[in-house]
């Protein structure tokens, strides 16, 4: 692998721009990003967008650019395939990046030292072993090198599944084995020398369909709605501070109507000591204390856009100081954005702020409804602050009536018909509110199936969450652990179990396709949209 001072030795400030990028290409980054600084120029150097190009700058690159190093394997043939399916992978994985959450969860800087380390591993692995030793390259590959990089559990499964399919004894025992479905991506047949590769690799497609990364043809939305997010987002931050008297006006009017048409939605703050006379805490019932927690959490926000509001109403009309934290409220009312001061008690929303709005009334009417009224039937899984806190009372509920220690116990799940909704369960808890994100559910089949042609997301039916003994827990085969998520950017904190504090669990979903077709495609439960 060249050094950055030999990749840019030549580069003077004189040097143009597409002089530049076409270096990048030629000579992929050791480090993802990298900035460097050279003749008092401070260059950033990224790997070649597109796989085809990944998989150029790859074979154009050393190791693999070395002379004689495609024969530097006692199983030429055997190292060659596998070498161009190790490059394919790593383009592959870099390439995911685009696609937002359903490529990763984080976005990871997989990079050319991790290609570099994995083809010294593989070549020293086929010449020490009569057989390919999969599994010690694998865990090499995908637990070492490149997945020594993934904080995330889910992101870490994907990684794996990927792995899997471009790694296997297809790969090197069937000729012109297809490593995508419409045939397109497929091993060199017979190349053997560096020209073979890059000859097969300039016959494929300019830009790559969604299926070589195992996605569905609406991936391609996905990835062009956020590089359209991407942009206005900067667009906005590019915009001017200063304004003129009459547009200052005018922007304060839009404010003032603004905020006092949201101050006038907003209700009432819950009665909190009304509700735990109502529903005290029981040790039969541990979802009182649920509703009684996340009311005092809806009434800390409420309490806090009403002030917020009403600060800034006065501060418009000159009665109190303009400051700048009212001015970035201000900013964030005007271009319809959550303003970031109710973010700080807020639950996560990437929602803009009149959707935001909207969903914020309607989880206040579920929980008035409830301390009014009587518990539902089914419980509208998105309302919650806290879902964990409300699966976690589900089960402490059965956990202290038969005296089983909360820890032995797990959910059985049935996707059930929304006429089962009519009396409460027995056992367990109704939820509804998710969406499937890269797939749908096939109320007539009962099954998981891909998504239609440009529908993104499509609502989850109805579900049973009913609470057992792990040990007694039976699903259906073929079921697949689909993970939930509060939101669609599906990022959080990394918490000390491993997971993203966006992730609320997993949800075993009945399907007839391998489990690793859902992983690749990046399926997911939401609990709302964006």
């Amino acid at each position: 692998m060249p050094r950055l001072e030999q990749i840019c030795e030549n580069f003077t400030p004189d040097n143009t721009t597409r002089d530049f990028r076409l270096w990048c290409t030629t000579y992929p980054s050791p480090v993802f990003p990298v900035s460097v600084l050279q003749n008092g120029v401070k260059m950033t150097i990224e790997p070649p967008k597109g796989l085809k190009a990944n998989l150029t700058g790859s074979f154009s690159t050393p190791p693999i650019a070395d002379e004689g190093f495609l024969d530097s394997c006692g199983k030429g043939v055997l190292f060659r395939k596998l070498l161009f399916s190790l490059c394919l992978f790593h383009a592959l994985l870099q390439e995911r990046r685009l696609f937002g959450p359903l490529g990763w969860n984080i976005p990871y800087g997989f990079n050319a030292s991790d290609l570099e380390i994995s083809i010294q591993q593989l070549r020293m692995f086929l010449d020490e072993n009569e057989s390919v030793p999969f599994a010690a390259l694998k865990y090499c590959v995908g637990a070492c090198n490149y997945g020594g990089r993934v904080t995330d559990a889910k992101d870490r499964r994907t990684l794996n599944s990927i792995l899997d399919r471009f790694f296997n004894d297809g790969v090197v025992a069937v000729d012109n084995f297809s490593l995508s479905e419409s045939g397109i991506y497929t091993i060199p047949p017979s190349a053997e020398t560096l020209e073979d590769f890059l000859a097969w690799i300039e016959a494929l497609p300019l830009v790559a369909e969604p299926e070589i990364f195992g996605f569905h043809e609406n991936a391609n939305i996905t990835k062009d709605a956020k590089e359209t997010n991407t942009l206005f987002a900067t667009i906005l931050l590019t915009e001017g501070g200063g304004s003129s008297g009459g547009a200052s006006s005018n922007a304060d009017d839009a404010i003032t109507s603004t905020a006092t048409e949201i101050l006038n939605k907003v209700p009432a703050e819950f009665d909190i000591e009304a509700a735990r006379v109502k529903y005290p805490v029981r040790r039969d019932e541990s979802m009182n204390t649920v509703l009684v927690q996340e009311l005092g959490k809806f009434n800390n926000l409420t309490k806090l856009i009403k002030s917020s509001l009403i600060s800034v109403i006065r501060a418009c009309k000159g009665e109190v100081v303009m400051t700048g934290e009212l001015e970035k409220f201000g900013h964030a009312l005007e271009i319809g954005a959550i303003p970031s001061a109710w973010k700080t008690k807020s639950y996560p929303s990437f929602k803009s702020c009149a959707a935001y709005v909207a969903d914020l009334l309607a989880r206040l009417e579920f929980f008035g409804t409830w301390l009014e009224d009587k518990p539902p039937n089914s419980y509208w899984i998105s309302a919650f602050f806290f879902s964990h806190a409300f699966f976690t009372a589900s089960k402490q509920n059965l956990a202290r009536k038969d005296a089983i220690p909360i820890d032995a116990l797990g959910f059985r799940y049935e996707m059930v018909p929304p006429a089962a909704s009519a009396e409460p369960p027995t056992v367990g808890v109704y939820g509804y509110g998710l969406f499937f994100e890269a797939a749908r559910w096939d109320g007539d089949a009962k099954l998981l199936k891909d998504s239609y042609p440009k529908v993104l997301f499509s609502p989850a039916p109805l579900m049973l969450f009913e609470p057992k003994k792990i040990d007694r827990i039976c699903h259906p085969p073929g079921c697949y652990s689909c993970p939930v998520y509060k939101t669609g950017d599906r990022r959080g904190v990394l918490a000390t179990t491993g997971h993203s504090t966006n992730f609320i669990m997993d949800i075993l979903v009945p399907s007839d396709k391998p489990e690793s077709h859902w992983i690749q495609r990046g399926t997911a439960l939401l609990s709302q949209l964006d």
